[in-house]
């Protein structure tokens, strides 16, 4: 008797994510272009390696060891992954840098009238941008630099000790 239930088969139950059950040794059988442009969408939703692991019917340890072994399916995901990062930069910097909107507004006599709103940088993405992007110049750590000299005179009694 199974220690655990399988939900994968009950219509009552959804599964939080849609497992595919494939052979648990057979990382061919996801060299496909289908099983891998899967793999990719899963890692472009921004589905952590355990996740798509779930998803592929495999653990977590397996799914890195074939990402080590099999160039493919490394590629997938991190082409996946690759994207959605873009994304994410490309959010922030459009926060760190600010934007205009189109928004529909309706006056008091109930006519809708298309405006454009600009949206303000935000500090926080500028300071977050600076202190990954341009770590030398703008780190959390500010230090300063002084080029002071101090004359250090000595009496003629330091001088004979």
């Amino acid at each position: 008797m199974p220690k655990y239930k399988d939900y994968t088969n009950d219509p009552n139950v959804q599964p939080k994510l849609p497992a595919i059950r494939e052979p648990i040794n057979d990382p061919e059988s996801w060299k496909t272009r289908e099983k891998l442009a899967q793999l990719q969408l899963w890692a472009e939703e921004g589905k952590t390696y355990t996740e798509i692991a779930r998803n592929m019917g495999v653990s977590r340890h397996m799914l890195q060891r074939w990402r080590n072994e099999h160039f493919e399916i490394n590629e997938a995901i991190e082409l996946g992954y690759e994207f959605v990062h873009g994304k994410v930069e490309d959010a922030l910097v459009k926060k760190a840098t600010g934007y205009w909107i189109e928004k529909t507004v309706v006056d008091a006599k109930g006519v809708e009238h298309q405006i454009r709103e600009y949206i303000q940088p935000d500090i926080k993405a500028i300071q977050y941008y600076l202190n990954n992007r341009c770590k030398d110049r703008w780190s959390g750590n500010i230090q300063h630099q002084t080029n002071i000299q101090v004359p250090i005179i000595f009496g003629e009694d330091s001088i004979r000790k």
